[in-house]
Formats: structure tokens, C-alpha cells, sequence
């Protein structure tokens, strides 16, 4: 059995609709024996420009969850290590090289790198989200927290890998749009019905206080604005999610509180 991760390594792609990401997406990884892509449906050229790349066949599912494609992907696996990304994710020519020499260890069960935000070619070099546990041996499953997927790897057992991830998506607006709304709605079920308590929730239950929290955080703590102009985009986004956030919290407290 050879010592290399690479050679005991699938990846996994959740997809739908996505012609305007994937092969930029695919074309990192064109050195990866076997990638696959989940689809759920896609109707645009998706599954032709994947036959592009001999390295990547396609998974024709039912499932419309993203957390179920994951929970799929890790079922499916039959290597002992497994990657899953976005099809918006791009890895950098360091990060792929530094997966090429990785050894096994049986002391790191993940690697993660880091992930910076990149919009009309602006590399937004913050670190908004921290480091993504993106490789990891294929014993772990998912679970889901709010809108969220966790590993629960051990954090003594994550290497941080040299090299970066860019989130890169290029889809229309309306599409995203649309994505935003689904993962608010489902924020919103964690925030209002959850029985878990901590000062997040319990803030972004004041009406419209986070649209203003998020403003001022992303503007200026996390300077997004020097990023000129995808800073500003990315600025606008977390706006107009945390407004549609709001929105849904809102909604769902004034539903179940006791009628006058």
C-alpha cells in the first residue's frame, strides 16, 4: 500500500448548476486519480464541461441538501482518505503541491488550509472564516449545526497545510440570491428554535442589529473596504444576507409569540 495520501485519496464536488465555476475548479485538479462530481439535477453545461477532464465522472443523485450530498460522499468513498470542496472552491498551485507530498500519518486525521474570498479577481486576504478542514481520513462524518456542517475532528489531529483556497463564484446574482435565502431560512430555524444558548443567537434576535454589526465589522475590522471593488461587493452581500436573516428571525419569533 503506498505511503503517499494522494494515492488513497478521493475528491468529491457537490454540484448543481455550476458551468460558470467548474472548470476552473476542475482544471486544479487535473493531478487527483479520481474526482467526483455529485449533481443533483443540474440543466445547464455542467456535466459537459466535466467530461473535459478524464480524472472526473459524475454522480447522478436525488438528493437536493447540501449536507446530504456531503453525508453521500462520505458513504461513497471507498479510499481511505477523502477531499470535498466546493465547485467554487480553487486551490492554489502551493496548496495542490503540498497534498502531492503528503505522507500518511496516523497521528493527523485532517488538513485544512486557508480560505480568502476572491471576487472579480480581488483576492480579499482576510481571514473572515477561519481554516477549512477540506482532506481528512474518510472515518469522520458530518453533522449539522444551524446552517452549518461540522467534522468534530480533534484539533490535535489537523494539520494546517501551506497554500490557499479561493472562494470564487462567479454565478448571477439572482442565483445567489436564491441560495441566500434558503440558508437564512435555515439559520433562522437554529436561532429561533434551537435550545442552545450563546450571545450570537441572543444578538441576532434584536431586530436589524446584526445588519448593522455586520456593517461595521467587515468594513472596518476586517477592512473589506481597501479591497476595492470586490471588497465592496462582498460587502454588500453580508448586508443583504444578514437583512434576509433578519427577516426570517423575525418572522418566526412573531409567529410563535402568544397572540394579544
Amino acid at each position: 500500500m503506498s505511503s503517499k495520501v494522494i494515492d488513497n485519496l478521493s475528491v468529491y464536488i457537490p454540484i448543481l448548476n455550476e458551468e460558470k465555476n467548474i472548470k476552473l475548479t476542475l482544471s486544479k485538479l487535473t493531478l487527483f486519480q479520481s474526482v467526483y462530481l455529485i449533481d443533483s439535477g443540474s440543466l445547464d453545461n455542467t456535466k459537459a464541461i466535466s467530461k473535459e477532464f478524464k480524472n472526473v465522472t459524475v454522480i447522478d443523485t436525488t438528493l437536493s441538501s447540501y449536507f446530504d450530498k456531503l453525508k453521500f460522499a462520505t458513504n461513497h468513498c471507498k479510499k481511505d482518505y477523502i477531499m470535498l470542496i466546493d465547485a467554487d472552491y480553487v486551490l492554489n498551485e502551493k496548496l495542490v503541491k503540498s497534498i502531492l507530498k503528503l505522507n500518511i500519518d496516523r497521528n493527523i486525521h485532517g488538513y485544512s488550509s486557508k480560505i480568502y474570498f476572491q471576487i472579480n479577481k480581488t483576492i480579499i486576504r482576510e481571514k473572515i472564516y477561519p481554516s477549512k478542514t477540506f482532506l481528512f481520513k474518510n472515518i469522520y462524518n458530518y453533522s449539522e449545526i444551524g446552517h452549518k456542517e461540522c467534522l468534530n475532528i480533534p484539533e490535535n489531529k489537523i494539520k494546517i497545510l501551506q497554500g490557499e483556497i479561493y472562494h470564487d463564484d462567479k454565478k448571477d446574482f439572482s442565483y445567489w440570491f436564491r441560495s441566500q435565502i434558503n440558508i437564512a431560512n435555515k439559520e433562522s430555524d437554529y436561532i429561533v428554535y434551537s435550545k442552545t444558548k450563546n450571545l450570537k443567537k441572543t444578538l441576532r434576535k434584536i431586530p436589524f442589529f446584526s445588519v448593522f454589526v455586520a456593517f461595521f465589522y467587515f468594513a472596518f475590522f476586517k477592512k473589506v473596504i481597501i479591497y476595492l471593488p470586490g471588497g465592496m461587493v462582498f460587502l454588500a452581500q453580508r448586508i443583504i444576507y444578514e437583512t434576509i436573516l433578519n427577516y426570517y428571525v423575525l418572522k418566526k419569533i412573531l409567529i410563535n409569540s402568544p397572540s394579544r
